[in-house]
């Protein structure tokens, strides 16, 4: 039986190579400007890299929502790079979800708010944080991305899928 499926197999044959698609988060936002209340939901992760582990896994979404901080551009007109300093300087308000165990699908489904008033609204930055726990309930962050309040108009909840531009697949001491 082996040697039949070999035989099919030619030189020429050409074998796909898996395609690997990126994680990422479903988020939806409202920004309810009469009672200046920024809502968000953190719905789930989707494509998340598993990394083999003795013990089951678990995940959480950590939120840092930063407050007046400029997003201005170099002189050359590059985007400025928004350093952990200059988040604390303006104490942000951080949300986590709840632990969840981690799967290819991880669902948090998490509702947060806070006020934010109309002033305060187009320099308003969303640190998201996706983290694995390790044994100690500390967060070991797997991707992270910035998300500016004001990108897409956001009276009514719309939901977004963002996809998370940095994750680390790296081996973690398990």
């Amino acid at each position: 039986m082996m040697y039949n499926w070999m035989e099919r197999l030619s030189d020429d044959a050409e074998v796909p190579t898996p395609r690997r698609i990126p994680p990422c988060l479903s988020v939806a936002f409202e920004y309810v400007e009469a009672e200046q209340e920024f809502n968000f939901y953190i719905r789930n992760v989707t494509n998340y890299p598993m990394t083999p582990t003795l013990h089951k896994t678990e995940s959480r979404a950590v939120m840092h929502l930063v407050k007046g901080i400029s997003r201005k551009t170099s002189v050359m007109g590059w985007a400025r790079n928004i350093t952990w300093q200059d988040i604390k300087e303006k104490n942000p308000f951080t949300y986590r979800t709840l632990n969840v165990v981690r799967a290819p699908t991880t669902i948090y489904n998490e509702f947060f708010t806070c006020k934010v008033s109309p002033r305060e609204f187009k320099n308003t930055l969303l640190r998201i944080q996706i983290c694995d726990i390790d044994e100690y309930d500390q967060n070991v962050v797997v991707a992270e991305m910035d998300y500016w309040v004001n990108t897409h108009i956001i009276s009514q909840f719309t939901q977004f899928e963002l996809p998370l531009p940095s994750v680390y697949t790296g081996y973690r001491g398990d």
